[in-house]
């Protein structure tokens, strides 16, 4: 099973959402959250990030930021 194989499995069995670009798409946010985002309510919503490779993995998590 190949990575995309993967995801998709997850997304069928309905335990993740389908793939987004929160830069361009934003995150999905049922009614209620984005009702509650706009009157200044703070709700989680867990990101995982993919990383197709190891380097872009060690750029991100070894940066002084």
């Amino acid at each position: 099973m190949n990575l995309k194989e993967w995801l998709q499995y997850g997304v069928d069995h309905g335990w993740s959402s389908t793939m987004v670009c929160e830069t361009h798409d934003g995150v999905p946010r049922t009614d209620d959250e984005e009702d509650g985002y706009q009157s200044g309510q703070d709700h989680c919503v867990h990101i995982v990030r993919i990383y197709l490779d190891t380097d872009l993995d060690e750029e991100l998590n070894d940066s002084d930021r």
